[in-house]
């Protein structure tokens, strides 16, 4: 009965361990990126090169990240859309800041400039240079 008993906790151990999905992660070159993560390299970041990029395939689906020299790390879905810019000491392009986290920012942080923008699902969360992390909602209120 003890036997038994091992072997089938064995069993269930070794089902829950095949069950479990692991990430893959494969290298891509550059031009080999989605058209719109292509496009909005060149109108972000036009004088930096991509020094690395992958497509990570995760259980909740596929993204590419993307890496510059200067340590920038880039997130985009499997359309090619960004979901996060992390310039780490640079302040991320004007252009990738919605206009009311931009203002907010500028009035109530006027010495610190954003430096990460991750999309969430219930809206966007920036850092400051400061390390201040600040949410919004998706019309740029502050939470």
């Amino acid at each position: 009965m003890k036997k038994a008993k091992i072997l089938v906790s064995t069993l269930i151990a070794l089902m829950a361990q095949s069950v479990e999905t692991k990430a893959c992660e494969h290298l891509v070159f550059a031009n080999n990126l989605p058209e719109a993560t292509k496009l909005f390299l060149c109108e972000n970041f036009p004088e930096k090169s991509v020094s690395f990029a992958e497509l990570d395939v995760e259980n909740y689906g596929e993204e590419y990240a993307v890496s510059f020299n200067d340590g920038t790390e880039m997130s985009f879905n499997i359309f090619g859309t960004w979901e996060k810019v992390d310039c780490k000491l640079f302040p991320v392009p004007a252009s990738l800041l919605p206009t009311r986290i931009a203002d907010f920012v500028s009035t109530s942080f006027a010495n610190e400039e954003v430096v990460r923008i991750n999309k969430t699902y219930d809206g966007f969360r920036v850092l400051l240079t400061n390390n201040v992390e600040l949410k919004f909602d998706h019309q740029g209120n502050i939470c």
